[in-house]
């Protein structure tokens, strides 16, 4: 069974980080721009049965947004990520949310 999420949120919060820790159990603190969308492949087991996680990571930087509708397709989770320690992030959630239903 095939899964695809995919992880939105501004740029620069740690997504790359996120999916990196997930993926990999790896965590740096070095900070790279994803350029379009990073893929990330995974499998977890749910009710004993394996499940591959497709894990799209789309940039959060405005000039990529115009892409962001064809990241859409055959999605089943859309993961919304914000940095606790900065409001403003937080507050982008809104935008996020507006941009998931148009």
């Amino acid at each position: 069974m095939l899964s695809k999420i995919l992880l939105l949120g501004d740029s620069g919060l740690g997504k790359s980080t996120l999916l990196q820790r997930f993926m990999a159990g790896q965590f740096t603190a070095k900070y790279h721009s994803s350029v379009g969308v990073e893929v990330g492949m995974h499998y977890i087991e749910v009710a004993g049965q394996v499940v591959q996680l497709l894990i799209w990571n789309a940039s959060g930087e405005k000039r990529f947004r115009p892409l962001l509708p064809s990241y859409y397709r055959e999605v089943q989770g859309i993961m919304l990520v914000y940095d606790t320690t900065s409001p403003s992030s937080f507050q982008s959630l809104q935008c996020w949310l507006d941009e998931i239903d148009r």
